[in-house]
């Protein structure tokens, strides 16, 4: 094993020379050329490889590596690609493909052996191409960020659109994706995603939806997540600056949908005008974070239907922090909970609808005054819409407090 570290470059017939070599560091060589990476090929014992920081030019260049490499980091493209979760992986690429040409073969070989793969630049659509040629079946991290001339993930020329799966995908990541407009560009009768836990969208300005309706025509009725889409282990949902949707979730999928389900954030989604039903709220018995801000349609959180007669109704029975912000026109949320900020919501008359009692055990101070006690929030919120007081709501526990500074929520949120 050799470990070449911070060098400025490494002298022509070096690495050629190391024919009994088996594993290989290089990282932090500023001079990592194709010329260099030519010499590599003389290594035909060579099962591990890192390579960081390697010029550009060299995924267009032909290349003929040992085919026996267990493990391998390829990074080109500079630091900007560069992701520590890279080590988590035995076969982890990351690529700023900046041109609309092909790749080379030898890149072509490592992709559809990959289990992360890090894309961006305008070249992105050979790498997804040649994913789904693979049918994505040893793909477990996939991020694309900045990839301006992909519109869609999945080109499908089939007929027949049988369910779309991601068999091994653990970890999804959508930024800035500018033409993103559908996972697929057609319809297809289902995308299975059973091992997924973490999925982030993030400013994706022109996207739908997973696939596009029957005749093509753009509706902001279909929720993002219906009985077609499946992602039974999900447990970090992200999805920030999306406006083509009115309702995260269909109302005819099970309760059990979100079963696993820990982490939700809901940013700028300004079209947005509630979250879920109850019939799916009752569910997310694993939800401990709900964060939703800066989404001026969201009416109701958990919708009306459902809700029958009074009675104390239970839901996230693990959520320890939730935050509302800047929700202008939401009327009501049901929860129990123990540390809650809600800022701007001025028109949230009540905790939740009326003829339900909303009582919190743990809570101990309302609004910084310990001195208050309050034995039914929906009472006291709708005393304090009624007194038209402060717009801000600040609950905190004994071990919690949670602050009303809007934008340090975000900024702690955010990372």
């Amino acid at each position: 094993m050799i470990v070449i570290n911070n060098l400025k470059r490494i002298s022509a017939g070096v690495l050629s020379r190391l024919v009994q070599l088996e594993e290989l560091y290089m990282v932090g060589v500023e001079d990592c050329s194709y010329f260099t990476l030519r010499e590599l090929e003389s290594l035909l014992r060579l099962t591990s490889l890192t390579l960081s920081r390697c010029f550009g030019d060299v995924i267009y260049s032909n290349l003929s590596l040992s085919s026996k490499q267990a493990r391998y980091a390829l990074n080109v493209g500079g630091p900007f690609v560069v992701s520590l979760s890279m080590d988590d992986y035995d076969k982890s690429i990351s690529l700023e493909v900046t041109e609309t040409t092909q790749l080379d073969d030898w890149i072509y070989h490592l992709l559809k052996e990959s289990e992360f793969v890090v894309s961006t630049g305008y070249g992105s659509n050979f790498v997804l191409t040649q994913l789904q040629l693979n049918e994505f079946q040893n793909i477990k991290c996939l991020r694309l960020t900045f990839c301006k001339l992909v519109t869609h993930l999945l080109n499908i020329s089939r007929r027949i659109h049988e369910v779309i799966k991601f068999p091994n995908l653990y970890d999804l990541k959508l930024e800035y994706l500018e033409c993103l407009t559908h996972f697929c560009n057609t319809a297809v009768e289902g995308i299975e995603f059973p091992r997924l836990r973490k999925m982030l969208f993030h400013y994706l300005p022109e996207f739908q939806n997973f696939w596009p309706t029957a005749n093509n025509s753009i509706t902001h009725s279909s929720p993002l997540f219906d009985e077609k889409v499946s992602c039974p282990n999900l447990e970090y949902l992200y999805i920030n600056d999306y406006n083509s949707i009115s309702s995260l979730c269909s109302h005819h999928l099970p309760t059990t949908y979100f079963r696993k389900l820990e982490t939700l954030y809901i940013l700028s989604c300004g079209k947005l005008r509630n979250l879920m039903p109850p019939s799916v709220a009752r569910g997310l018995l694993n939800l401990q974070k709900l964060y939703i801000t800066d989404s001026d349609s969201m009416e109701e959180v958990i919708t009306k239907e459902e809700q029958k007669g009074e009675g104390i109704m239970t839901l996230f029975p693990l959520l320890n922090d939730l935050t509302l912000q800047w929700l202008p026109k939401v009327g009501h949320f049901f929860l129990t909970l123990k540390d809650v900020l809600i800022y701007y919501c001025p028109e949230m008359k009540t905790f939740v609808k009326q003829g339900i009692s909303v009582s919190i055990p743990s809570l101990e101070r309302v609004n910084y005054d310990s001195k208050v006690k309050v034995d039914d929030l929906n009472k006291w919120r709708q005393q304090r819409f009624n007194s038209k007081g402060t717009k801000t709501l600040v609950m905190a526990t004994k071990s919690d407090l949670v602050t009303a500074e809007a934008n340090d929520v975000y900024e702690s949120n955010a990372s």
